[in-house]
């Protein structure tokens, strides 16, 4: 185990090429985090509840965005997810509540269970064509996002659940609790919508 200076402000990584798991969890006074193009894993929950964490410069060479990798970073404005990346995983972004700009790269196949919920300042997302999953509740709660791009090829996991104690039946769709959306942009590919 090591241990980091409640005092720390600023991460600068120059010489890894991974992230450990928890690494800088609670660190709530970092705001800002600069990775190199070595590193090429961040394990999860790696900057969760950094809470005054506003600026990240993530590596060129990351593929994976791990669960929980930045949930509750409340002052985190923006984010753009490298041109690499395959995979948004479990609550990546969660709770990230002063989100309000996401770029998803080209690239992307599967946005997570939960990915962005309660990003509720988050406005719109354009989804590229690449992204082939998108997870139950990825967009929970984003209580202000109005528009969504649609991929031409994209499917999603919708889990059904029968309460039989309350008889009811429960769709977890990616935009559950999405209050505001009134526009989805629908590529012309699209023949269905699960």
């Amino acid at each position: 185990h090591y241990y980091i200076p409640a005092s720390l402000t600023t991460v600068t990584i120059t010489d890894a090429t991974s992230i450990p798991t928890a690494a800088f969890n609670g660190c709530s006074n970092i705001t800002s985090i600069v990775l190199n193009d070595e590193v090429t894993t961040i394990n999860g929950y790696a900057f969760q509840d950094c809470t005054n964490l506003k600026s990240v410069e993530l590596s060129a060479r990351l593929t994976t965005l791990n669960s929980y990798m930045f949930k509750n970073c409340t002052s985190l404005e923006s984010i753009n997810i490298p041109e690499g990346v395959t995979f948004i995983g479990y609550a990546a972004f969660g709770a990230c509540s002063s989100l309000t700009t996401i770029t998803i790269p080209e690239g992307v196949t599967t946005i997570g269970d939960y990915a962005f919920y309660n990003c509720q300042k988050l406005t719109s997302i354009v989804i590229p064509d690449s992204v082939t999953e998108i997870a139950s509740y990825a967009f929970l709660n984003c209580t202000k996002l109005s528009k969504v791009g649609y991929p031409a090829n994209w499917t999603t996991t919708l889990t059904y659940t029968n309460d039989t104690e309350n008889w009811r039946r429960e769709v977890r769709t990616p935009f559950y609790g999405c209050t505001a959306l009134k526009e989805i942009t629908v590529d012309n590919g699209v023949t269905q919508i699960p």
